[in-house]
């Protein structure tokens, strides 16, 4: 089975946390590969791409050895060479502004006149500006305390484990607006334009664009009406909101730049680093977002003109629409078993890709048991320790979520939250949650970011929460420490 071939091309690197809510739509189109990451890095880590996709859920193994090799190799050119980031967020800039050229090009009434060919290679052109954005940003994915100490102490730097200590909490406090709330003042500013939320609809339709699910227009426009209903009910207030929340962040600069002032030098680098990774890993998801909206519109029109049901694009491989409309339907009975008995896409870091349809079960059940022999040594822990992401203290029941459309839709108010990473389309379970925690870690993490947000605990990095912890166990999150302890098992 694929996972074990996988596998053997990991073995000696250490696996991420298993990503639910993925697809081999895009995502098995070799955004992991070599072409990619020797364009921007010196490392040569391999870094091999498992994605499974069942009927309901889809599950993507990556090493985490890769996040953490590009992110040491780059602060430590940081550290000799501080300007090196601006070139960067120059890069970062164009591969985005060429994103949004092609999203805005990209609209439904353009893919549904234009040659499909050239509807389909401005898509990829998108693809492989998104696929770049995100390899430059690749190196923010993952960064906590523990590497930065390391890290400090290899290029030299005269901060202690205790000086990182105690400015840590303040330094990972974003400065900058989470995604979430870039995205409502989007929505105000076109609102201050006279638009109707019917003009809304194509431009805000990334914003709950998911690896998983990709809204439909009138879905987006339920979903705006649903979000921002107030502000469309009463422009003016939106307009005073938008003013304040813009007097606000000029407080929070003004004031992180007064404390950024007091510190020593090697300090002051290494909140700026730490401020820079948080906002970067945020910001590309509004580039992803858009690349996943134009796909999947070129998309619908394959599977439109081949006559075939759109709940199968989610288990077509994009290179597979591009193909022509007779290779789509000779692909119906494919699609169908992929959907009825899952499939596998083992991408090789040399581009190379291998396919297996069916056997969904047993690859995961594979890489689950690897997976968590490897982290808890074969035993059920009843303390789990991770990062902390948001400080505080809190008790509450459990509710483990990994299948945002199935087990979100069980999550009441007031449950801990415990998913293997959170992304944009958790916000809403975030809002009722008393804590969060989750299997991946890392500062920059969207758990992190938005906890601190919302100023709710949450604890990181425990990379085996959603498998010891099950639903209805009370649980202590004590996000001062990292600790998340089971008081009692749910029965």
């Amino acid at each position: 089975m694929l996972a074990e071939a996988f596998l053997r091309e990991a073995d000696g690197l250490e696996l991420s946390p298993p990503l639910h809510n993925s697809r081999i739509f895009v995502q098995a189109n070799g955004w992991n590969t070599d072409a990619y990451f020797h364009a921007f890095y010196e490392d040569r880590t391999p870094f091999p791409l498992l994605l499974l996709c069942g009927a309901s859920e889809g599950i993507m193994y990556i090493p985490i050895s890769k996040a953490k090799a590009v992110a040491s190799e780059v602060f430590q050119k940081y550290w000799t060479k501080p300007s090196l980031l601006e070139e960067k967020e120059k890069q970062f800039h164009l591969f985005s502004e060429e994103m949004g050229k092609e999203y805005d090009t990209l609209t439904y009434a353009f893919v549904a006149t234009r040659p499909f060919p050239e509807a389909y290679e401005r898509a990829c052109r998108a693809m492989d500006h998104t696929w770049k954005l995100n390899t430059l940003a690749f190196f923010s994915i993952y960064f906590d305390q523990e590497m930065a100490v390391s890290l400090l102490e290899s290029v030299g730097s005269s901060l202690t484990e205790s000086d990182v200590a105690i400015l840590w909490n303040r330094a990972t406090t974003p400065v900058a607006d989470s995604f979430d709330k870039r995205r409502e003042k989007t929505f105000i500013r076109l609102l201050r334009q006279g638009c109707t939320l019917d003009h809304f609809v194509e431009p805000c339709q990334y914003f709950e664009a998911a690896y998983h699910h990709i809204p439909s227009q009138e879905e987006t426009r339920s979903l705006l009406q649903e979000k921002y209903g107030k502000w469309i009910a009463d422009p003016a207030q939106a307009v005073e909101w938008l003013k304040q929340e813009e007097i606000d962040l000029t407080e929070r600069v003004r004031s992180y730049k007064e404390w950024l002032a007091t510190l020593p030098k090697d300090g002051q680098n290494l909140v700026r680093y730490l401020q820079f990774i948080m906002d970067w890993r945020d910001r590309r998801k509004d580039d992803i977002g858009k690349m996943l909206v134009v796909t999947y519109r070129v998309a619908e029109r394959a599977f439109a003109e081949a006559g075939l049901d759109f709940k199968h694009i989610l288990y077509s491989q994009f290179e597979e629409i591009g193909r022509g409309t007779e290779v789509l339907r000779s692909l119906v009975d494919v699609f169908e078993r992929r959907e009825k008995e899952g499939c596998a896409v083992f991408v090789h870091s040399d581009g190379r890709k291998e396919g297996e349809d069916g056997n969904f079960e047993g690859n995961k059940e594979w890489m689950e048991s690897v997976f968590l022999l490897q982290q808890t040594k074969g035993e059920e822990e009843q303390t789990l320790r991770g990062q902390v992401g948001s400080p505080g203290r809190v008790q509450g029941r459990v509710r483990v979520v990994k299948n945002i459309d199935v087990e979100g839709r069980l999550f009441e108010t007031g449950e801990v939250l415990v998913t293997g990473m959170t992304r944009p389309e958790f916000v809403p379970l975030m809002k009722k949650a008393t804590a969060v925690v989750t299997d991946e870690g890392g500062i920059t993490c969207h758990a992190a970011i938005i906890s601190r947000e919302m100023k709710i605990p949450c604890v990181i990095g425990t990379k085996v929460a959603t498998r010891i912890l099950k639903d209805g166990d009370l649980v202590e999150v004590d996000a001062e420490k990292g600790i998340v302890k089971i008081l009692e098992r749910f029965k």
